[in-house]
Parts: C-alpha cells; structure tokens; sequence
C-alpha cells in the first residue's frame, strides 16, 4: 500500500514485482527463521541480522562466523 502510494504520488514506478511476473499473495522472500536454521545446520554461529538502508528501509542481511 506505501509503495503503491508514493508511485501515485511522485508519479514513479517502484512497484516492479508485478513485471518480475509475481501475482498477487505471492512471497519473493524467506523468512528469517528458515535463513537462521540454515546458517546453523551449515555450521555458523553468532547469528545477527544488519539492517541497511534501500529506499524503504527493510532490506537486512545476516551476518554470521564459522
């Protein structure tokens, strides 16, 4: 709804997952706890997860030792 929103606002195109060939209810992520339980069967450890900055703020990144 936010992005749908700044596009007709700012009269852009951010909303690309509709060209990407996703419909909607489709999910293009995995969940943390699944990206978690695999970092720990691969053998990694100290498990945190950084957020960074994208244009609304909600990409992260987990970052872990072995």
């Amino acid at each position: 709804k936010v992005v749908h929103l700044y596009d007709r606002i700012f009269k852009t195109n951010y909303d690309l997952d509709g060209e990407r060939g996703m419909r909607e209810g489709e999910e293009y992520f995995i969940k943390d706890l699944e990206i978690k339980e695999r970092l720990l069967r691969a053998g990694f450890r100290n498990i945190k997860k950084k957020y960074f900055w994208t244009q609304w703020a909600l990409n992260h990144l987990f970052v872990a030792s072995k």
